[in-house]
């Protein structure tokens, strides 16, 4: 645990590459010596790919991706499978230039998930809807989706993790630009 944290403290630092390298050397510590630390080792593989793709290894992240999925899915683990697809499994699509699958599967990803209140996994859900727009959309209509989008996870507590804030606007500023 102190291995992957860290790898947070380079990951919110911008530091992506130490922040991988400690992800990958917590991941294999929490496998080979550790027990009852599943979402330990979820949390950490969120971080590791996410670094990936910051980092340009898409391909890399995308690779892994889909038997992280399966076996999320093999123990009934709806977070970390909804997560994995919210947050990763549209950039695959993207990839392969196929944005209505993506939207396609960001909408299923979310289908089992509780709409009581509003969670991080709605948070994800708009920012890959909104990548999605902008890929296929264009400028004008990804900044009108955005903005419409905002509304409810300003009301939440979304933003006060600056991570996502900071994310947030830079797609607004993405979509505005090309707008």
């Amino acid at each position: 645990v102190a291995t992957m944290t860290a790898g947070l403290s380079y990951y919110f630092e911008g530091e992506w590459k130490q922040g991988f390298e400690l992800f990958e050397r917590a991941e294999q510590i929490l496998r080979r010596q550790c027990t009852g630390v599943r979402p330990e080792i979820i949390n950490d593989l969120l971080y590791s790919l996410r670094c990936q793709v910051y980092l340009g290894r898409l391909r890399d992240a995308c690779t892994r991706l889909p038997s992280l999925i399966a076996e999320a899915e093999e123990r009934a683990d709806l977070y970390a499978s909804t997560y994995f697809r919210l947050r990763f499994a549209y950039l695959t699509d993207l990839a392969e230039d196929a944005a209505p699958r993506a939207l396609v599967n960001v909408e299923n990803a979310l289908s089992n998930w509780s709409h009581r209140c509003y969670h991080v996994q709605h948070y994800l859900e708009l920012f890959a809807r909104g990548e999605i727009a902008l890929y296929a959309n264009g400028g004008a209509a990804a900044w009108q989706q955005i903005a419409a989008s905002l509304v409810p996870v300003r009301r939440s507590h979304v933003f006060r993790i600056q991570h996502f804030r900071i994310e947030s606007e830079h797609l607004r500023g993405r979509a505005a630009l090309a707008a």
